[in-house]
């Protein structure tokens, strides 16, 4: 079946063989998670994938806003190939066959290591697309959509932290903007992306040997009452 999902990747730079993750893999918790201030809020889900633990923090305009836009901040422990998440589930067309749902998806061209006292997250590195499963446990690029990296996107010794804007009104009708539980499901996986076009910043992602987590997303605590004021705070301009 195929996969939604918005897919935050690294090592782009890097080809090597696969890795598979064992099956111990599942939500920990999940719980809105604000900056000091409490200005800016994102409903988060703490995932552990074989002891590779990453959180996706969410933070959505009001419900059935038509222009297809969210807040990511993604935490990603090092080493990893890339993560997804669902922007729903598929669906059967009107031939009832599986209707494939265009997937977002992040990465950084330059492969980046565990390190101490590492050096600041080159932004410029970070790329975005559009992507669909093709059935063959593989995330290919299908388009492109309005993708910004926040300026407050880091890194630690152990860990890359990024903060992205997604906007692309033609997919306001997936459950992640629609509903107030949608069912999404998140990855992540090993497998180093493979590099299609480093100028138009595109690459194919495996899912092999990776175990996605289910989860429901609290869409309601996602929506931020100051969603506009929230986009300025994290280094956008609305």
């Amino acid at each position: 079946m195929s996969r939604a999902s918005l897919t935050v990747l690294l090592l782009c730079a890097l080809k090597g063989s696969s890795a598979a993750l064992s099956n111990t893999s599942s939500v920990e918790r999940s719980e809105q998670v604000c900056s000091g201030s409490g200005h800016t809020c994102f409903e988060t889900t703490f995932f552990n994938s074989a002891g590779n633990k990453f959180s996706i923090g969410f933070a959505l305009p009001k419900l059935n806003d038509k222009s297809g836009i969210m807040i990511v901040n993604a935490s990603i422990p090092l080493p990893y190939g890339f993560i997804s998440f669902t922007l729903g589930t598929s669906e059967l067309n009107n031939t009832k066959r599986v209707q494939p749902v265009p997937e977002m998806g992040m990465f950084v061209d330059e492969a980046i290591e565990r390190e101490n006292d590492p050096p600041p997250l080159n932004l410029t590195d970070v790329r975005a697309q559009l992507s669909i499963q093709d059935g063959e446990s593989r995330l290919v690029p299908t388009g492109s959509s309005n993708t910004t990296v926040s300026a407050l996107s880091s890194r630690t010794a152990d860990r890359v932290d990024i903060i992205v804007r997604f906007q692309d009104s033609s997919l306001a009708h997936m459950p992640i903007f629609t509903s107030e539980s949608p069912q999404l499901s998140a990855v992540f996986s090993l497998n180093p992306p493979q590099c299609l076009d480093r100028a138009e910043r595109k690459a194919e992602l495996y899912l092999n040997g990776s175990i996605p987590i289910f989860f429901t997303l609290n869409g309601k605590k996602a929506r931020s009452i100051n969603f506009d004021n929230m986009i300025k705070d994290v280094g956008f301009n609305p």
